[in-house]
């Protein structure tokens, strides 16, 4: 291929004017762009288009041109393989815990109604008979070695052993009636039970106590200065903490005349065992179960009291933690002799 013959050349050597010499340029131009644009489609590379501002741009220069790429097309690749994940179906949310049937919190424990979901496996008469996981009533007893009320009696006999067994009341054929020994410890009960598999999980159905209504009072609510409606308020809160019920009850009359005087000490004690606000927010429980640890209630305050003695090591030293309670061994002396006067268990 050969350039575009200047104008000069074919009018031999005469003057160079300056028309003829800007038509020169302009073929020589035109030439070199024509040259490369085939040499560039001879080598496979590919042109690319001017920007919308690029044109535009030269145009106001005055420019005309064309603007050949060289950049070789990059080989098409396979696109990259696509990994999906499938979601694992979601559980089934777990069985809610039956609302149960309770009066008040001094309801008895409601009577629990099984039915087996399944056979009776094999040896579960021995096993239930042996279980201490379960207390048989005499009826219940003569059921199951009868072979009643073993497909349902089984899964129960498997379960961890609580403070105390579930009772079993009777078994007929493929139900049962059953009870615990508290409202805590039926939770705990249906918790268990629900947690079984699917198979294995007997229906569940429950029933108030015969004497629940009778019992839905509880015990009189305690009275300031009468020791006996108190007595049994010392007697668990002792229980609970290790500490003689006598004591309690010597130190709530040396504070407030068991409850009779609950006015702010002038140091600042509150409530029906004197306690400094400080002292209070470190060991005050929530005895009554109301939702609110409160110095004037006499079953948190007592409770409490309970609570600081034990952690001042009543167990151990029991002068010492009557002087960590109130820092006087003239006070000391006093809660001991009241004390001593009580009878060992309240009448």
């Amino acid at each position: 291929m050969g350039f575009v013959r200047p104008a000069h050349a074919a009018r031999g050597r005469g003057r160079l004017t300056p028309a003829a010499l800007a038509a020169d340029i302009h073929s020589m131009r035109l030439s070199l762009v024509l040259g490369v644009a085939l040499l560039a489609a001879g080598c496979g590379s590919t042109a690319r288009h001017l920007s919308p501002a690029e044109p535009s741009a030269r145009a106001a220069a005055g420019t005309a041109a064309t603007v050949i790429s060289t950049t070789a097309t990059p080989p098409t690749t396979a696109p990259a393989a696509v990994t999906t994940r499938v979601a694992a179906p979601a559980a089934p949310p777990p069985p809610r815990l039956p609302r149960l049937p309770l009066a008040s919190r001094w309801a008895l424990p409601p009577i629990v109604r099984l039915e087996a979901a399944a056979a009776a496996p094999a040896g579960a008469r021995r096993r239930v008979a042996r279980s201490t996981v379960l207390a048989l009533a005499p009826a219940a007893r003569r059921a199951v070695a009868g072979g009643a009320g073993l497909a349902v009696l089984a899964p129960l006999a498997n379960l961890p052993r609580a403070a105390a067994p579930v009772l079993v009341l009777d078994a007929r054929g493929r139900t049962a009636h059953v009870q615990a020994t508290s409202i805590a410890a039926t939770r705990a009960l249906l918790t268990a039970l629900l947690a079984l598999p699917r198979a294995a999980r007997p229906t569940i159905l429950l029933e108030r106590a015969a004497a629940d209504g009778a019992d839905a009072q509880g015990p009189p609510r305690p009275r300031p200065g009468e020791l006996a409606s108190l007595a049994p308020v010392y007697v668990a809160a002792g229980n609970r903490y290790g500490v003689d019920w006598r004591v309690l009850a010597a130190i709530n009359e040396v504070e407030t005349g068991l409850g009779s005087n609950l006015s702010t000490s002038t140091a600042g004690a509150v409530g029906w065992m004197q306690f400094m606000p400080g002292t209070w927010r470190e060991y005050g429980v929530d005895a009554s179960g109301d939702g609110v640890a409160d110095p004037y209630d006499p079953e948190d305050a007592i409770y409490a009291a309970a609570r600081l003695l034990q952690a001042n090591g009543a167990a151990r030293d029991l002068r010492r933690a009557i002087f960590a309670y109130n820092h006087a061994w003239w006070y000391v002396d006093r809660v001991l002799r009241i004390a001593a006067s009580l009878p060992q268990t309240p009448a």
